[in-house]
């Protein structure tokens, strides 16, 4: 029974070392300016009540208790210092639970505090205000980031090195939720990275890319661009990461960015409708454009009307080997954008499809008969031009 007790005490004590909440705020010094000099208690007084804890008499054990208890904040770290000299079990218990009960009555005031719209309470909080704004519900992420990512808070104001070293962290502790635990990543866990991220001194590694675009694919993502208070800072952060992505990710991103209807999504296509950008990739990024269909992107997808590249497999139709080449593909979205009909250029309405944008399989020009092609691509400069003007 002894050993079983003395277990539990040492956990308590864990309990008060490294809880996320009660170790995460501690008692600010600055709030005993607000006691009077009768309020405040003496390191003699805190020793007598301690001493009463260990008392024969339950009245007495109860009144040195409701004193500690009387005494609030104050207390708290006297009483953390004292743990190691209480031998006595019972009395080493009550101290602690004195503790975590003042402990998390100061961090729920402090809560409140911050809440109803006091920002001194938390230090990081300015600088995650300026990445998301200052909205309730913006408030509210702030401390469950707080108590879920604790490193991410404690990272804002330090240097980019810590904030890289944060982005790890939660990202490998998202990883080990996922692959170990078989939890579903929260929307707080895809949030976290995504705020590190919105800072450009953060370094992004092609590994995190890959991790985070996962995340924007899950129920998370989905949740926080459904939440009416959260999706225009979610958005902000989203589409910012989405920028960032390199080339070896850019379709995935596209495909993310314009499911999800993000801000960044005709931005990011507009970044690879460029004759550098390798022909799948690019084929990836003229399909969804056609979804899109925003008519800002017509001018860069004209420039690719001259691009021969093909893509795809070769098909046959009506006894003709036929192949796709970019400059078809930019001529249906030129078609598509300016409202013209596909037949218009020789393609089957049917070939367009809702989520992405293209079916492969009914698209392609013959090989032996530049007429069809090259019509619908002067049909595409002329469409484009006008729409233009």
């Amino acid at each position: 029974m002894l050993a079983n007790a003395q277990n539990e005490s040492e956990m308590k004590l864990a309990l008060l070392a490294t809880s996320t909440v009660v170790a995460i705020v501690l008692i600010n010094p600055l709030q005993a300016e607000t006691l009077s000099v009768s309020q405040m208690v003496t390191p003699s007084q805190i020793d007598e009540w301690v001493d009463g804890l260990h008392s024969d008499r339950f009245a007495e054990r109860e009144r040195a208790a409701s004193e500690l208890m009387s005494a609030g904040w104050q207390v708290v770290e006297p009483l953390r210092k004292r743990l190691d000299t209480i031998t006595d079990p019972e009395a080493r218990d009550r101290v602690e639970e004195i503790v975590i009960q003042l402990a998390q009555s100061d961090l729920q005031m402090k809560i409140d505090k911050f809440l109803g719209g006091d920002d001194s309470i938390f230090p990081p909080w300015p600088t995650y205000r300026d990445i998301l704004g200052d909205e309730p519900a913006i408030r509210e992420t702030f401390l469950q980031v707080r108590a879920n990512h604790p490193e991410l808070i404690d990272s804002l104001d330090g240097d980019a090195q810590e904030r890289f070293n944060a982005l790890e962290t939660i990202i490998q502790r998202i990883r080990d939720k996922q692959t170990l635990q078989f939890q579903t990543a929260t929307s707080i866990d895809t949030l976290a990275p995504l705020i590190l991220l919105s800072m450009d001194d953060v370094t992004l590694l092609t590994g995190h890319e890959t991790e985070i675009l996962r995340l924007l694919r899950r129920t998370g993502a989905t949740e926080l661009l459904r939440d009416v208070d959260l999706r225009v800072a979610f958005d902000r952060v989203a589409s910012k990461f989405l920028m960032r992505v390199s080339k070896a990710n850019l379709a995935e991103a596209i495909f993310v960015a314009v499911n999800g209807k993000y801000a960044a999504a005709t931005d990011l296509m507009k970044r690879s409708l460029t004759p550098e950008t390798d022909a799948e990739a690019l084929d990836f990024s003229l399909r969804f454009s056609m979804v899109n269909a925003d008519p800002k992107l017509l001018p860069v997808i004209t420039t690719l009307l001259d691009d021969e590249r093909i893509v795809g497999d070769t098909t046959i139709v009506n006894g003709k080997v036929c192949d796709t080449q970019i400059r078809d593909i930019a001529s249906i979205v030129i078609a598509k954008i300016t409202g013209h009909s596909l037949d218009e250029i020789g393609v089957p309405v049917t070939a367009f499809h809702r989520q992405v944008g293209l079916d492969p399989g009914r698209l392609g020009f013959p090989r032996d008969d530049p007429g069809p092609r090259n019509n619908a691509i002067s049909l595409a400069r002329k469409w484009s031009a006008e729409a233009q003007k």
